[in-house]
């Protein structure tokens, strides 16, 4: 039976189903000046942190401060940070508080938060739907209409404005960006295009468009959701004028027109509509000769 001793601490793994009976000898190694102890011991409660979250969770303070040291004394990185991340990052999780664990889980970095874990665990889910809110709300409120309040009210009461911000951006974006690269991979287009107007990216949109070759069911799906999904007049008009270039793109033009012609008419292009409908008409009108002859 393995015994540590610090402060007059102790700590003695059972066979429970998380390894441990307690966590509070590893918590009280936190306290300890040698850091290959303090490393042990973030070690340790990131084995046991998903069933003694709990008691864990006394020791918040410490982890977050231990999550900020990213450099030591000596200049060099910290090896400690990351995982006093990824352990507050969990205990948050267990709090249902996802934007805070999502913030510490990108502090953590990918080798203890990958979002894309193909055997994705509850936690990760969970992260990676705070993330997407996060995003789409930090985009919505840059944009020409207010955000709604939902934008603005926790994910199951946890998420405020405030929090949303303090998330590290740069790695929101890149990690969105691998999301939507993932979904596109996948050939889950319609996914990817709903994140990207969602958070009203209307270059994201025009890539997840043209990385499906421009197809035209997904075309389709795009024009249904601008014209009743999205609120903002302005968004919708971009968007209508990237969906009306990719439509032009279809390899079947019969079958693109009809639709071409409603976007040009929503976007009150009458000379545009009547072109793509004489066109129409006209091939039209061709094959039907050649039928006849």
């Amino acid at each position: 039976m393995l015994s540590v001793m610090s402060g007059g601490a102790s700590f003695h793994p059972s066979s429970g189903s998380s390894g441990v009976a307690t966590a509070s000898g590893w918590i009280a190694l936190l306290q300890e000046d040698d850091s290959a102890l303090r490393k042990m011991a973030l070690e340790k409660l990131l084995e046991c942190v998903d069933f003694l979250w709990s008691e864990v969770a006394e020791a918040l303070p410490e982890l977050e401060a231990m999550a900020e040291e990213k450099i030591n004394t000596d200049g060099s990185t910290s090896d400690l940070a990351p995982l006093a991340a990824a352990v507050a990052s969990r205990v948050f999780f267990h709090l249902q508080e996802p934007t805070q664990a999502l913030r510490l889980a990108l502090e953590a970095g990918p080798e203890h938060f990958d979002p894309m874990d193909v055997n994705s665990s509850p936690y990760v889910e969970r992260l990676v739907a705070a993330a997407l809110d996060a995003y789409v709300a930090a985009n919505t409120t840059s944009k020409d209409e207010p955000p709604k309040d939902e934008d603005k009210m926790a994910v199951d009461g946890d998420t405020t404005q405030q929090q949303q911000q303090n998330l590290p951006m740069d790695q929101l974006q890149a990690m969105i960006d691998r999301l939507l690269e993932t979904s596109c991979q996948a050939g889950n287009y319609t996914h990817a295009l709903g994140v990207a107007l969602e958070a009203k990216q209307v270059g994201k949109v025009k890539k997840i468009v043209e990385k499906s070759g421009n197809d035209l069911e997904l075309l389709k799906h795009a024009i249904h959701l601008a014209v009743n999904v999205v609120q903002s007049k302005a968004f919708r008009n971009e968007t209508l004028v990237v969906i009306s270039a990719c439509l032009e793109l279809v390899t079947d033009n019969s079958a693109a027109a009809p639709h071409l012609i409603r976007v040009n008419q929503l976007l009150n292009r009458p000379v545009d509509a009547a072109k793509v409908l004489t066109a129409l008409l006209t091939t039209t009108t061709t094959e039907g000769d050649e039928d006849a002859s």
